[in-house]
């Protein structure tokens, strides 16, 4: 084996949100003193049982009074019970509307990191995109079956997966080992690109993100929603090995498309929208993680282009679900689709949910 490593670090510029599918409801947080205190529900059980009021506790946690705070007020016990929070987030009160709370993935030790898996599917979209831009009748192949296959009534997620599936065959599915056929996943080269889980993070990393949609015309809509995200400033730490005897890309390649795949998303989608700050030209980034948009997360902009591109995405949302009240029917008179950038705020700031300055060195 020829393996190579190396380390990657990416610095958040915005919250980023890596979920576990859990939230907390109101009935497992409290708010003091511009915090948000998230409880160790069996510590605050074990306190109440002490106090002989468990089943009181119960019958409140099974009933459809959602509100803890009035419920510990009542009983004179709301200071008592803060301290049975395992750690609190700084809170803008002016954004919680708030009955969920998103939480983020921890460890065993309750630590956040972020999964190795969800930092190499963001790589490999990007290297797909950059693959389709070098190949050109690759990429007439591609977009030849996305045009054709567009979907009626189905599954968007279904629907994208596919496309995605039979493009990265074409891209990345060519080792051609023996008693295999083409598409296998055993013939990705990709297996020999390894990226580890984050170093663990500390929960005092953790922010509250809320959820804001971006109108083109600079609009603000905040929705019930808040979601516990690395704040910015962190630096996340991956450890990367290249395995070149299956997998060539190298330190270069990566650079190169990370800034052509920034490239692409300044061009077709963000510079549609007044007011939002395009991605720097001189440092490569990358969105990473939930809520950090749909035009982040596929290819179609790379394979289709801008005119081309906002007809598909409109195509598509029509005919996999999306509600009308998206009104994603106006996108091509507006001249982009989606026609909303997902946004969060921190520190009073509005910015890019999941946006992060990647670097990479040898190890």
């Amino acid at each position: 084996m020829n393996l190579k490593t190396y380390e990657i670090t990416l610095t958040a510029k915005a919250p980023v949100f890596v979920g576990n599918g859990k939230s907390y409801t109101k009935k497992e947080y409290l708010i003091a003193n511009n915090k948000v205190h998230i409880l160790n529900m069996n510590k605050l059980y074990a306190f109440l049982f002490a106090k002989k009021i468990a089943p009181s506790f119960e019958q409140f946690m099974l009933g459809n009074e959602k509100d803890l705070f009035r419920w510990l007020k009542e009983k004179n016990l709301f200071n008592d019970a803060l301290k049975c929070a395992d750690y609190s987030l700084n809170l803008d009160t002016r954004d919680l509307k708030g009955l969920e709370i998103k939480s983020a993935i921890k460890d065993a030790y309750g630590n956040p990191y972020i999964p190795g898996s969800s930092l190499k599917g963001a790589l490999r979209t990007i290297l797909a995109a950059y693959r389709i831009g070098e190949n050109g009748s690759l990429k007439s192949d591609i977009r030849r079956e996305l045009e054709n296959e567009l979907p009626s009534k189905q599954s968007r997620k279904r629907y994208l997966s596919s496309v995605v599936k039979n493009a990265e065959e074409k891209i990345f599915r060519t080792l051609n080992l023996s008693d295999t056929k083409k598409g296998d996943a055993v013939n990705d080269v990709l297996k020999g690109f390894i990226v580890g889980d984050s170093e663990p993070l500390s929960v005092k990393d953790l922010t509250l993100a809320p959820r804001i949609e971006r109108h083109k015309d600079g609009r603000e809509k905040s929705l019930n929603l808040m979601r516990e995200s690395i704040k910015p400033g962190t630096k996340i730490i991956f450890p990367l090995t290249i395995d070149e005897d299956i997998c060539q890309i190298s330190e270069a390649d990566i650079l190169e498309a990370i800034y052509k795949f920034d490239d692409t998303y300044n061009e077709c989608f963000l510079k549609k929208f007044e007011g939002m700050d395009i991605l720097r030209a001189d440092k490569p980034q990358i969105f990473l993680g939930g809520g950090s948009g749909f035009v982040s997360k596929t290819l179609v902009y790379p394979i289709m282009g801008q005119k081309s591109g906002v007809d598909a995405t409109v195509k598509i949302f029509e005919n996999t679900g999306v509600s009308f009240k998206h009104k994603h029917s106006k996108d091509k008179g507006l001249g982009v689709s989606p026609h909303i950038v997902k946004c969060t705020r921190y520190n009073g700031k509005t910015l890019q949910m999941g946006l992060c300055e990647f670097s990479i060195i040898l190890k």
